[in-house]
C-alpha cells in the first residue's frame, strides 16, 4: 500500500477545491464574460469608429454604445460581490458549515483555494478585455490616420494602462473587502447590507473624522490633508483620488491628454496594495478564528458592528459640530438610530439598558475627543511649523512678482508642474518658514475681521473687508494666496495655503532670481507665444509675439519661428532672474510682451532680441492714448490711499483714489508726461507721489518729479474736472439704491435742480446699456418689439442723447473737441454739440 505524503494531499486537496469553485461559477463566469466585452472592447470599437467617420449625425448612436458599455462594465465590477458571497455562502447556512470544516483539507487552504477561485473568474474575464481594447485600438491604429495621430501621443496609451491597471486594483480590493465582510457576519442578511455600508463607510469615517477634529483650521485644507487615505483605503476613494490626481500637479501633461505620474502613482499602486493584503490576511484571520456555531449570528465579530455604529453616530454628531445649538436634536435623532440598529442586531429589545449605556459613553467620548481637537486647533496641526533641518525642499506656487503680486493671480493652466519650482536652498527653506510664521501671527493677532478667514482656508472671495465704510483700504491687509509644500526628509509633506500681506510676500521676492524661476518664466513665456491651428485637418504648431507699450492697449503682431521664439524666452528669462529688487519696483517699461511679460529697460538681452527682429513698440500717443474714449485724470500724492498706509505709493494692490481730486489731462498735457517718461507701472516707493489713471490703470509719477507733477498739476486746478464717463456711468448703472445727491456730492459738484434732472436723465438712459447695441433699431426691436411712433420718438431722442453724450462728455467747448478731432466736419459736429448742450448743459457747465 502506498502512503501519500500529507503535504501533496493537502496541495491535491486545494486545487480540487479550487477546481470544484470554478465549475460551481460557470454560469457566473459566462455572464461576466459577456459583460466584459461589451465593456471595454465595445469603448475601443466606438472610438475606432468615431476616429474612422468623425460624423456628427452617428454622435447620438453612437453615444448610447457607449452608455451601454459603461453600464455593462459597472455591472460587472458588481459582480465581484455576488461571487464572493457565492464562494463563501456556507459561512450562513448551518446545514452545511460542519460538513465543509470536516472536509479533509485545512481551514487555510480552504479559505485560500475560495478566495482566488472567485478573484479569477473575477479578474481573468476583465484581463482579456482590457488586452482585447488595447489590441483593437492598436489595430486601428494601422489603418486610421486620426487613430495613429493619437496613439502616437505616449500620455494617452500610459493614461489607458493605468486606467485599466487601477481598475484591476480596485477591483481587487471590492472583492477582498466583501470576503472580510462576509467572514465577519453570521447571516447573509447582515452580509449584504454591510458590503455595501463598509465601502462607503472607509471613505466616509475618513472624511468625518477630519471634519470633525481638523476642520477650520487657517491654512490647512482638510480635503487635501485626508484625500491620500481616502485613495489608499477603500475602492470609493481610490477613484475620487485618481480623478484629483488627474486635475492636479501630479500628472504629466501633453497636448490633448495627462496622465499621473509614474512617482505618484507608483506610491498609490503599493499602498493600495499593501492595505488590500492587509485586509485579505485580516478576513483569513478571521475565517481561522471563527466556529461552526457562529451561523445565524447577526455579527461574528461584533467589532464590526461597534465600528459601522460608532462612525454613523460622529457623521450624525457633525452636524452640532458646525452649529452648536442644533445639539439637542442631533442627540435626539443619533439616539433613535442607534436604537433601530441595535435591535436590529440584537433581534429584540434585550437588555436595552446596556444599550443606552453604551451610546451614551460613545457619544460622550465623540464630544470630549471633538473638544480636545477643537480645543488644540487640531491637536498643534493649525500651528505646526516644521524646522528648517527637517525640511528636505519646499513647493511655493509664487509664481513672480509680475503676475503673483501686480496682476494678483496665477498661471493655473499652464501651472500644471509646481515640480518646476522646487527649492532646496537652506536660505529659501528659512524665508518660507519665516513667512509662514508671520502668517500665522497675523491670524492669531485677530487684527483682521473673522469673517476674512472663512471658508475654505479661512479666507472669502465673496466678501472683501480690506476696506474701511468710506472704501480706504486697511493698512496692509492680507490679499495674496500662496501655496507652501514642505517635502521633509522622512518622505512626509505639510502642505498650507495663506493669505498674506505685501509686506509678507514680499519676502519671497528673493524667489524672483532663482534658476527655478528663471525655468518657470521661460517655460510659461514660450506657452504664451506657441499656438496651434487646423489647416486641411493637419495640426500646425506656430508662434506669434505681440509687443505693447506702457499703457498695454494696442499691440504689433510677429509671427516668429521657433528658434527666434526660444531665444526671446531665453532671454527674457535671463533678464528677468538678473533683475534686482529696485528695478523690479520701480524701473521704467520698455514694452510689454503678450500683455502680461513687462520688458523693463535693464532687460538689454530681451530688448536686443525685439530689435534684432525688427519687432517695434506702438507710439503711445499715436495708438494707445484714444481721448474720445478714455481720459487721463491726475491726482495729487493726497488724493492716492495704498495699502491704507500714508507714505506708501504703489500701482498694484489694495489702492483708492479719491476721485473729486482728479483733474483731466489734455492731449498735450499727456504727451508732456509720456514723452518725460515720467510715468509708472508697475511701481512702489515709500513715499507720497502724483498718480495719472488711463484705461483703469494707475500710474506713478515718481518723486523725483513730483516739481514738475505739482506744477502741471496746479495749471489743472482752475479745471476742476469732476469725474471720467466711465466712473459716472458705472455709479448711475450699479447703484440703483444711490441717491442721485449722493453722486453729486462725491464729485465734488455744485448742486443745482437742473443738475439734478440731468443725472436723473442720464441714469435712466445708463440702465438701459445703449452701448450693447450696435443700432437703434437693434436696441428698439430688443427692448419693445412692436412699433408706437411716441415711443420710437422719444427713445429715439434718448439714444442720440447718449451717443452725444459719450462723444462730448470732458470738453468744455466745441472747440476743444474740434482741437483733439481737426478732421471732423464742424457743421456736422457743431449740431451734435448743440444737442448735447441742450440735454446736459449744467453738466457741461461745471467742467468749465
Amino acid at each position: 500500500m502506498t502512503t501519500t505524503p500529507l503535504k501533496q494531499k493537502t496541495n491535491n486537496m486545494f486545487w480540487t477545491n479550487f477546481k470544484l469553485c470554478l465549475k460551481q461559477n460557470k454560469k457566473i463566469l459566462i455572464v461576466i464574460s459577456i459583460l466584459q466585452l461589451l465593456g471595454l472592447p465595445l469603448m475601443a470599437v466606438i472610438l475606432t469608429d468615431v476616429a474612422l467617420e468623425p460624423d456628427d449625425s452617428e454622435f447620438t448612436s453612437q453615444g448610447f454604445f457607449l452608455l451601454i458599455s459603461i453600464f455593462c462594465l459597472l455591472v460587472s465590477i458588481i459582480c465581484g460581490i455576488i461571487i464572493a458571497v457565492n464562494n463563501f455562502s456556507y459561512l450562513h447556512k448551518k446545514s452545511q458549515v460542519d460538513m465543509i470544516y470536516s472536509l479533509p483539507i485545512k481551514r487555510k487552504y480552504k479559505f485560500m483555494s475560495d478566495f482566488f477561485s472567485g478573484l479569477a473568474v473575477y479578474l481573468v474575464p476583465y484581463i482579456i478585455a482590457c488586452i482585447l481594447s488595447i489590441g483593437i485600438l492598436l489595430a486601428s491604429g494601422v489603418c486610421i490616420n486620426d487613430m495613429a495621430e493619437l496613439l502616437d501621443d505616449r500620455n494617452f496609451l500610459r493614461l489607458l494602462l493605468q486606467g485599466e491597471f487601477a481598475l484591476l486594483l480596485i477591483m481587487t480590493l471590492l472583492y477582498t473587502l466583501t470576503v472580510f465582510v462576509l467572514n465577519c457576519c453570521g447571516t447573509l442578511f447582515e452580509s449584504i447590507m454591510n458590503i455595501f455600508i463598509i465601502n462607503a463607510l472607509i471613505p466616509g469615517v475618513i472624511a468625518v473624522v477630519a471634519a470633525m477634529f481638523f476642520a477650520r483650521l487657517y491654512g490647512v485644507s482638510v480635503f487635501d490633508t485626508i484625500l491620500p487615505v481616502l485613495g489608499y483605503t477603500s475602492p470609493v476613494g481610490a477613484v475620487i483620488y485618481l480623478c484629483y490626481l488627474l486635475n492636479t500637479d501630479a500628472f504629466v501633461y501633453s497636448d490633448a491628454f495627462g496622465c499621473i505620474s509614474a512617482g505618484v502613482y507608483g506610491k498609490w499602486a503599493a499602498f493600495f496594495l499593501l492595505f488590500t493584503a492587509a485586509v485579505f490576511l485580516l478576513s483569513l484571520f478571521l475565517y481561522l478564528k471563527r466556529k461552526a456555531e457562529d451561523v445565524s449570528k447577526p455579527y461574528v465579530y461584533k467589532q464590526l458592528y461597534h465600528f459601522v455604529i460608532t462612525a454613523i453616530l460622529m457623521a450624525i454628531s457633525l452636524i452640532a459640530r458646525y452649529d452648536i445649538t442644533t445639539i439637542v436634536p442631533v442627540i435626539v435623532f443619533s439616539l433613535i438610530v442607534y436604537l433601530i440598529f441595535e435591535v436590529i442586531t440584537n433581534r429584540g429589545f434585550k437588555k436595552i439598558y446596556k444599550s443606552l449605556i453604551r451610546y451614551a459613553v460613545t457619544m460622550v467620548s465623540i464630544f470630549v475627543v471633538c473638544i480636545i481637537a477643537v480645543g488644540t486647533n487640531g491637536f498643534g496641526a493649525e500651528s505646526k511649523v516644521p524646522s528648517a533641518s527637517s525640511v528636505k525642499s519646499v513647493n511655493v506656487d509664487y509664481q513672480g512678482f509680475d503676475r503673483s503680486v501686480v496682476l494678483g493671480y496665477g498661471l493655473y493652466y499652464y501651472d500644471y508642474q509646481k515640480s518646476d519650482r522646487v527649492y532646496d536652498q537652506e536660505e529659501i527653506i528659512k524665508k518660507v518658514i519665516e513667512v509662514q510664521e508671520d502668517a500665522l501671527d497675523t491670524y492669531y493677532s485677530g487684527e483682521f475681521q473673522y469673517s476674512f478667514f472663512d471658508g475654505y482656508n479661512y479666507y472669502s472671495d465673496s466678501y472683501d473687508p480690506g476696506t474701511y465704510d468710506d472704501g480706504t483700504p486697511k493698512e496692509d491687509y492680507p490679499q495674496y494666496e500662496i501655496e507652501i509644500i514642505y517635502n521633509l526628509k522622512n518622505g512626509s509633506k505639510i502642505k498650507r495655503t495663506y493669505t498674506l500681506t505685501y509686506e509678507q510676500i514680499s519676502k519671497l521676492f528673493i524667489l524672483d532670481s532663482t534658476p527655478q524661476m528663471s525655468a518657470f518664466i521661460e517655460k510659461n513665456l514660450m506657452n504664451s507665444i506657441r499656438y496651434e491651428e487646423y489647416y486641411n485637418d493637419k495640426k500646425r504648431v506656430l508662434y506669434s509675439v505681440y509687443i505693447s507699450s506702457l499703457l498695454n492697449v494696442t499691440s504689433n503682431e510677429y509671427s516668429i519661428k521657433l528658434s527666434q521664439a526660444k531665444e526671446l524666452c531665453k532671454a527674457y528669462a535671463e533678464d528677468y532672474s538678473n533683475m534686482t529688487t529696485d528695478q523690479m519696483l520701480t524701473e521704467n517699461i520698455y514694452c510689454y510682451i503678450n500683455s502680461e511679460y513687462p520688458v523693463r529697460e535693464s532687460f538689454k538681452n530681451t530688448i536686443a532680441c525685439i530689435k534684432k527682429y525688427n519687432m517695434t513698440v506702438p507710439d503711445i500717443l499715436k495708438s494707445d492714448f484714444d481721448y474720445s474714449t478714455e481720459m487721463a485724470v491726475m491726482y495729487p500724492p493726497e488724493a492716492l490711499k495704498c495699502w491704507g498706509a500714508d507714505v506708501i505709493t504703489a500701482s498694484f494692490g489694495a489702492t483708492y483714489l479719491e476721485q473729486s481730486k482728479g483733474r483731466m489731462l489734455n492731449y498735450e498735457q499727456f504727451a508732456s508726461i509720456i514723452k518725460m517718461k515720467m510715468l509708472r507701472a508697475p511701481y512702489y516707493e515709500e513715499s507720497d507721489c502724483y498718480c495719472v489713471k488711463y484705461n483703469g490703470e494707475i500710474y506713478i509719477i515718481p518723486s523725483d518729479f513730483t516739481d514738475e507733477a505739482e506744477n502741471l498739476y496746479s495749471k489743472l486746478s482752475e479745471n476742476e474736472f469732476i469725474v471720467s464717463k466711465e466712473l459716472l456711468i458705472e455709479d448711475l448703472r450699479y447703484g440703483d439704491n444711490i441717491d442721485i445727491n449722493d453722486i453729486i456730492k462725491k464729485y465734488g459738484m455744485e448742486y443745482s435742480p437742473e443738475l439734478y434732472n440731468e443725472l436723473t436723465l442720464l441714469q435712466e438712459m445708463a440702465c438701459k446699456y445703449y452701448d450693447e447695441y450696435e443700432s437703434f433699431e437693434d436696441y428698439y426691436d430688443t427692448y419693445y418689439g412692436y412699433y408706437d411712433m411716441s415711443i420710437y420718438n422719444s427713445e429715439k431722442a434718448k439714444w442720440d442723447s447718449w451717443l452725444n453724450f459719450y462723444k462730448f462728455y470732458g470738453y468744455v467747448s466745441l472747440d476743444s473737441y474740434l482741437e483733439i478731432h481737426p478732421n471732423e466736419d464742424k457743421n456736422e459736429v457743431s449740431e451734435e454739440w448743440q444737442n448735447y448742450i441742450s440735454v446736459f448743459n449744467e453738466l457741461n457747465q461745471q467742467q468749465k
